[in-house]
């Protein structure tokens, strides 16, 4: 496809950029970007495209086709005329009169990150090659097919889901698994069988579900182990309950959730250490158990399901669309962060393509089970101190909306739009988790009790919030939170501020979720989602929630004094040095000074007096000057004017009159 771009003050070619390989373009995020907010973001535009940008590839780009050069961000194209370089595009729209308009503006700034993105060295397989801070930019594809399929697809059941997907995980509720952080171990999960049919029915109830769907949540994600489905002998089935009794339990659930008017993705859960080392014949029995589920599925009017990670998710898929049909959703995981920082590559669902995973014409929609978690790694949990933990907070926080990347890149270039099932919590730590399961110990845990009365944490995580909101719902079809609340003990544990950023419940308690109603809805008080995104993170992690002293206010002009102030008594001129009227250096000693004073005819003495005052005003009015044109520094710190003769030590005037000009002696007087 070939895409054409005239910027419009001259009839100028227009510059072609396409990519060869399907109808994929990198441009600006128009749902974020667009005429009607391009006036409030354009002070920004340096930081949020050409920072990044201008350096990429070495800081220069190629056209398409080649012009037999290379180009620049301070050198853009012939073809681009009127628009010299990259701030010329913020220069021009601000130039009056205006004859360069917002519209014109952001083409500029499609042609410009398509042509930086077809630069690049892959573009076909590097999710973070169309990028800008803020997550300004995005990948423009042609619409999918699963779009108006999920719509469909989703309304299915008891309940209607219109997208975007705003759901909750039932974490702790049927494994132990899915979320660690719920119960603080897979110890504390109920391990007899009255224990645990107890827990199914009391740790989620139906206020609950009523609770859910009054904060403006349309669904729910029920995570439930795999074995409940697996039906033949094997040696990783295990239960102290009959899968007919577990089954019974969860469709219990699953009718509590319709009720409230909540619709139901239904997630298979299995062991770690199964998923990694699956054989083939163990995922031939997970492929049992995955057809098995979509009917149970279908049966019970559950909108989708998701499937376990697999090293055979073909064999899954491939079961889960013959007993689902057309009218169920699947989610199948996509590999991603990985594929930022390996040679695998996520799963390739477009239609047409030679992988097993290709969308058939007869089967329900597929999507992407994305995993957004950003609290395994290193750098992005470690902080040792209080300062570190708030600058820690201000990168989540200012790169939450750059990880819209990772949703395009599944939608244009691996064939399905992607849901957010995990990772999707406030934390910027792993603390909540059971020791043995953090990354390491780096002091990240050491400071938590400070944001628990924190009025700058509090405002932090409420933008973090909603700029996952905006970033989730703006790139994939939604999200589901990470866990709906924590169990009693664990919330007394981890302590209020963890127990809020890992469970929505505790958030919403506490603030720090944007109020969510339904996206149809004209009153919502969340309006649209890319508001969050639209806000910039405040930079003030230096401080927290200490503040500067206030600062002195500048010296006036013509100073007022203070109420009560005392006019201090003029200093007395205490020696005044006059030569000899007639030859000879002149004296040093106070005998020789008072000696020549004498001897000083009365007119002379008179014309010195004057000459000195006339010098003093001089002086005086000079010290004023320099002090009102910021010349000197004025003393400001000890409550009086700086011209009342304080500050200064001693004013050293020569003589005024003419007569004494040629001579070497001075005037002195104490100030």
């Amino acid at each position: 496809m070939q895409r054409a771009l005239y910027f419009g003050l001259v009839a100028a070619p227009a510059v072609v950029l396409a990519d060869a390989a399907s109808s994929v373009t990198c441009g600006v995020d128009r749902t974020l970007l667009n005429e009607g907010t391009f006036d409030g973001v354009k002070d920004n535009i340096a930081l949020n495209f050409f920072a990044g940008n201008c350096g990429r590839n070495r800081g220069v780009f190629v056209t398409s086709p080649s012009d037999g050069g290379t180009l620049g961000c301070a050198n853009f194209p012939p073809e681009w005329a009127p628009l010299p370089d990259a701030n010329s595009i913020v220069s021009m729209y601000e130039t009056e009169p205006k004859n360069f308009s917002a519209s014109q503006a952001l083409d500029a700034l499609d042609a410009f990150l398509d042509a930086v993105y077809l630069s690049s060295d892959s573009p076909l397989t590097d999710p973070g090659a169309c990028d800008s801070s803020g997550g300004f930019a995005c990948l423009h594809c042609d619409p999918s097919p699963h779009a108006s399929a999920l719509a469909k697809a989703l309304e299915l059941g008891d309940s209607e889901i219109s997208p975007p997907v705003r759901a909750v995980t039932l974490a702790g509720l049927y494994t132990a698994t899915d979320a660690p952080w719920v119960l603080g171990s897979a110890d504390a999960y109920p391990s007899d069988g009255t224990s645990l049919q107890h827990h199914w029915k009391t740790f989620i109830g139906a206020e609950d579900f009523e609770e859910m769907k009054a904060l403006g949540l349309n669904a729910v994600k029920l995570p439930v182990p795999e074995r409940f489905f697996i039906t033949e002998p094997s040696d990783i089935v295990s239960s102290v309950v009959s899968n007919l009794v577990a089954l019974e339990a969860v469709a219990a659930t699953v009718a509590q959730a319709h009720a409230a008017g909540l619709g139901v993705l239904l997630a298979l859960e299995v062991d770690s250490s199964k998923s990694s080392g699956e054989s083939a014949a163990t995922a031939a029995v997970s492929a049992s158990a995955a057809g098995a589920a979509a009917t149970w599925a279908v049966l019970h009017n559950c909108a989708g399901l998701e499937l376990p990670p697999s090293n055979h998710p073909e064999l899954s898929l491939a079961a889960a669309r013959t007993a689902g049909g057309k009218n169920l959703v699947l989610l199948l995981p996509d590999g991603l962060p990985g594929i930022v920082n390996k040679a695998n590559e996520a799963p390739n669902l477009s239609s047409g393509s030679s992988s097993a995973l290709a969308t058939e014409a007869d089967a329900g929609p597929v999507f992407f089970a994305h995993d957004g978690g950003r609290t395994t790694l290193i750098s992005d949990i470690a902080s040792a101190t209080e300062a570190d933990d708030r600058l820690k907070m201000f990168y989540h926080e200012n790169t939450a909306c750059n990880w819209k990347t990772d949703l395009d890149f599944l939608a244009c270039r691996r064939g399905a739009p992607a849901l957010l099932t995990s990772g999707f919590v406030l934390a910027v730590d792993d603390c909540a988790l059971p020791s043995d399961q953090r990354r390491g110990n780096y002091g990240q845990c050491d400071n938590l009790a400070v944001r628990d009365s924190s009025g700058w944490w509090h405002r932090h995580a409420l933008s973090l919030a909603a700029k996952k909101v905006s970033t989730y719902e703006r790139g994939g079809a939604g999200w589901s939170f990470g866990a709906w609340k924590l169990s009693d003990s664990q919330a007394l544990a981890v302590g209020p501020y963890a127990t809020s950023t890992w469970s929505l419940k505790g958030a919403v308690s506490a603030g720090l979720f944007p109020k969510l109603e339904s996206p149809s809805s004209s009153s919502s008080s969340w309006q649209e989602p890319a508001e969050g995104c639209l806000v910039p993170t405040v930079p003030d992690f230096a401080m927290g929630d200490a503040t500067y002293a206030p600062s002195a206010e500048p010296t006036p002009y013509a100073w007022v004094p203070p109420p009560g102030w005392q006019v201090p008594t003029p200093q007395p001129i205490n020696c005044l040095e006059l030569p000899a009227v007639e030859g000879g250096a002149t004296s040093s000693s106070s005998s020789e000074t008072t000696a020549a004073a004498a001897s000083v005819p009365a007119p002379l003495l008179v014309s010195a007096m004057a000459g000195l005052f006339g010098g003093l005003c001089v002086a005086a009015g000079a010290l004023a000057y320099a002090l009102r044109k910021g010349f000197l520094q004025a003393p400001t710190q000890r409550g009086y004017s700086p011209v009342a003769g304080y500050g200064v030590s001693q004013v050293e005037l020569a003589p005024c009159n003419p007569a004494y000009s040629t001579r070497t002696s001075s005037v002195q007087v104490q100030v």
